[in-house]
């Protein structure tokens, strides 16, 4: 692989060939909330706290976008008495990393500035 001049492009070829080996994070990249979901479970949290941060969520909703999150290996989840807690693992961090460099050096701005526009 040859190297390229610019972070941008290294940043960039670094996100792809992620994305080539978990392809399903190409879609989850492309929406805001399974971003924003997959953001707030660096602490871990049980479904409860997932839907006090996302009230605007429907509970239906948030267990689909957390199955699928499971699916695609970037978040994990363990039973502590009667309740799941899910998190984000080592994938979905290094997935988080290069989305947010990507981010960044693309288009100025990181997900959090976006959402305040």
């Amino acid at each position: 692989m040859q190297q390229t001049d610019t972070l941008t492009a290294d940043s960039y070829e670094e996100l792809m060939h992620f994305v080539e080996k978990h392809p399903i994070c190409y879609y989850i990249m492309r929406s805001a909330i399974f971003i924003q979901v997959l953001k707030s479970l660096q602490n871990t949290k049980d479904l409860i706290r997932l839907r006090m941060a996302f009230p605007h969520v429907e509970m239906q909703d948030l267990e689909q976008i957390l199955e699928l999150l499971l699916k695609a290996g970037v978040i994990s989840h363990f039973r502590a008495g009667s309740k799941d807690f899910y998190y984000t693992n080592q994938v979905g961090k290094k997935f988080l990393e290069l989305y947010e460099k990507t981010k960044t050096k693309l288009f100025g701005k990181t997900s959090e500035d976006a959402q305040q526009i």
